[in-house]
């Protein structure tokens, strides 16, 4: 999630920054013909009468003005050209920099989810390594297994109550979360209890990877006295595991079971 926030955070700056730079990219506007001709019409009309009186004729007169006008246009086509051209490379330009952006963007979000990679398998390589040290030390667990099991055992025990004779199967959903103080366990038949480190005489755990480490070799242990336990009961046994939080769901045949009387 961090990385994905910088990642976030940076294609935000990358966008403000593209659209102050596309802001300063404006394109020009091509100018009425009116006005060049206004121009050439007036600064024609002077440079008429220059030419009429040094050719002492109004044929070049009128010829000069003609020319001034012609020209002014022309100078406006060739102003019309070069805004045109202009604003073609404007275009070009935003288009490059949104290129720029994208690609930009790009790196900025593949970086992060190289990172994130990086960051899991690591995280999953401590979780394992913890999991083979308590593996390894798992005599000292003892106590904490016994909890777990003796919970499990009381649980059974006010399900197959609940179940009487009208349920085909006793089932019990076991849960637990493992935190770096205590484990807080519950169950489907109304059971809830923290399990202090503590006070029980362990130490607190210092990392989640811990925990999760932990929370899988209860899982495994919890597991495998249930299935020894209960082998002959025909009993079907599910995990499920997110992080540091497990859920065994336990179902056994109901031996007390009494199929219901059909009446019609």
């Amino acid at each position: 999630m961090h990385n994905e926030y910088i990642a976030t955070s940076k294609e935000r700056d990358i966008n403000s920054q593209l659209d102050c730079e596309i802001r300063k990219l404006r394109k020009k506007t091509i100018p009425p013909v009116t006005s060049y001709l206004i121009r050439g019409v007036i600064f024609g009309y002077f440079i008429a009468i220059f030419v009429g009186v040094a050719y002492n004729s109004l044929s070049a007169f009128g010829t000069g003005w003609f020319f001034s006008i012609v020209g002014a246009v022309i100078i406006w086509g060739l102003r019309c050209t070069s805004i045109i051209e202009f604003n073609k490379s404007i275009e070009e330009k935003k288009s490059t920099l949104n290129l720029k952006a994208q690609e930009d963007i790009r790196k900025v979000h593949e970086d992060s989810d190289r990172k994130t990679r990086e960051e899991i398998e690591n995280y999953d390589r401590e979780v394992k390594t913890y999991f083979r040290k308590i593996k390894n030390n798992r005599k000292s667990l003892e106590r904490m297994v016994d909890f777990a099991c003796n919970l499990f055992d009381s649980a059974l025990i006010d399900a197959t109550k609940m179940a009487s004779n009208a349920e085909r199967f006793i089932k019990i959903d076991f849960k637990y979360t493992v935190s770096m103080t205590n484990i807080v366990y519950e169950t489907s038949v109304g059971h809830s209890i923290i399990y202090d480190m503590k006070s029980h005489r362990y130490r607190n755990l210092d990392k989640d990877t811990e925990c999760e480490a932990l929370a899988a070799a209860l899982r495994k242990m919890i597991g495998d006295y249930i299935l020894k336990k209960y082998v002959s009961k025909q009993v079907q046994l599910m995990y499920g595991n997110n992080d540091a939080n497990v859920i065994l769901h336990f179902e056994m045949p109901n031996t007390n079971f009494v199929p219901a009387t059909v009446i019609i």
